[in-house]
This record gives C-alpha cells, sequence and structure tokens, in this order.
C-alpha cells in the first residue's frame, strides 16, 4: 500500500476543487454491524461564485448536486468562503441557518469539512489521491435517522464529453 500522498499544486485547495465531479459512495450504518444501506452516484459541480461579496485573498465556491450534469438536474447546496493562511486554509459557509467550518491540511492532503447543524452533525474527510480522485468519507449523525457512514470516491470527469440531451448519472458509471 503507498503512503505517498498528492500534492495540491501552491497549496490552493479551492483552485483543486473547481471541476465536474462524479461522487460514488457506499452507504453503511453506522453502529456495531456497519450494515450496508446502499450505494449512490451524483454530479458534484464546485465553481467559483461570482456573485459573492469579494474579499481579499479569498475565494467563494458554490457546491452543487445532482443525477446529471443539466442544469436543472442540479442542486445548489452551499457556497463555501475558503481563506488560505500560512498553515492551510480555512473555510466558512452557512448550511440550514449554522454556520459550519472546514480546514485543508496541504502537508498532508487532506480537508475536513464539520457540519454542526441543530439536530446533527455530519464530517466529511476528503484526501486527494491524485490530480483528479479524492477519497471521501462521510459520518452522518442526527435525531431523526439511523446515523451514516459514507464512503467512496470523487472523480474529475469533463463534462464535454457528454452530450447535454443525455448526461445523467447513469452513463457517468460507465
Amino acid at each position: 500500500m503507498s503512503t505517498t500522498r498528492y500534492e495540491v499544486k501552491d497549496g490552493d485547495f479551492s483552485a483543486y476543487l473547481v471541476g465536474t465531479w462524479k461522487r460514488t459512495l457506499e452507504w453503511r450504518n453506522f453502529g456495531s454491524t456497519f450494515g450496508h444501506v446502499r450505494t449512490t452516484n451524483n454530479v458534484v459541480v464546485i465553481e467559483e461564485d461570482t456573485t459573492a461579496a469579494k474579499q481579499p485573498n479569498t475565494k467563494f465556491l458554490k457546491w452543487s448536486f445532482g443525477r446529471g450534469l443539466r442544469k436543472n438536474e442540479l442542486t445548489a447546496a452551499y457556497t463555501i468562503q475558503f481563506i488560505p493562511d500560512d498553515k492551510g486554509t480555512f473555510m466558512e459557509w452557512s448550511f440550514e441557518g449554522a454556520t459550519c467550518h472546514g480546514l485543508f491540511k496541504p502537508e498532508a492532503s487532506v480537508a475536513i469539512f464539520n457540519f454542526c447543524l441543530h439536530d446533527s452533525m455530519v464530517t466529511i474527510t476528503y484526501r486527494m489521491l491524485d490530480a483528479s480522485t479524492m477519497a471521501v468519507c462521510i459520518v452522518d449523525v442526527d435525531s431523526d435517522h439511523t446515523p451514516t457512514i459514507q464512503y467512496g470516491n470523487m472523480y474529475r470527469i469533463d463534462p464535454t464529453k457528454y452530450r447535454p440531451d443525455d448526461a445523467s448519472v447513469d452513463e457517468l458509471n460507465n
């Protein structure tokens, strides 16, 4: 097993993220048996948010999720502010009325996103594997559902290789 890490160019995590990704996750119950729940495939589009208030030395990236590449198949979820410093990149965003935080550590090529919401806690860990691949692990615990752990990968895709009329996530599985 390789212990090498991918070095994000210039430590610029926000630049690394921009693009279109396919995310495949295995879902399991987060408990004693870790029983299989389901497998999901989604498209994740991460793009610079030009409508966000400009601030020096920061970037704002809009995250949209969906079943395909068409705009009507994507739902904007949140916009994250990326604030780089000499120790990494701090992230902040609002989700369901709560302020959320994250941190990218370039020396480990790992980012952690924490959603501390009113009735739930979601922690997402991204590990950059290469220029077009991230490992993903999500732990989701709330007061209404069985807690889950979701793990898998995100692969960068080229949206120009898919016709807009039929670019559903099922075609991206090939």
